[in-house]
């Protein structure tokens, strides 16, 4: 009976065997064949891609949006300019007045700065030349 049971076993542990390296290859197998799909519609998905891009239709139909959006915005481009101009009409007597005020300031100051160097120079040298002290 030993025998029998010995034998039944040996041919179990063969058929488990084959059927191990069966469903091993098998899988093997399927990963290729889903790894080839995948690969498959990568290379679909890029060149649909360059095929729609490079579409003349595409092409033409983004000229007319960029043209049409054009057309939509060259009347704010020219109210936007029209104000511009109506604020640098508007600055310019502000600028005017503020170069009356302040040209007046800057010529004092640079009488005023003048007639401190003139000091500063006679209390260094009171016969009017700079003396070297080295």
């Amino acid at each position: 009976m030993q025998n029998k049971e010995g034998t039944l076993i040996k041919k179990i542990n063969k058929n488990f065997t084959y059927w191990l390296s069966s469903a091993g290859s098998f899988a093997e197998d399927r990963a290729n064949r889903v790894s080839q799909y995948i690969q498959n519609i990568k290379t679909k998905i890029s060149h649909d891609f360059h095929e729609f891009v490079n579409k003349p239709e595409l092409k033409e139909h983004a000229e007319s949006f960029v043209e049409d959006k054009q057309v939509e915005l060259e009347p704010l481009a020219v109210k936007i300019q029209a104000q511009l101009q109506d604020m640098e009409e508007q600055l310019k007597p502000l600028t005017e007045s503020v170069k009356e005020n302040v040209n007046p300031l800057i010529a004092s100051l640079q009488q005023k700065m003048e007639s401190i160097l003139q000091m500063l120079e006679e209390h260094a040298n009171p016969s009017g030349r700079w003396t070297d002290r080295s």
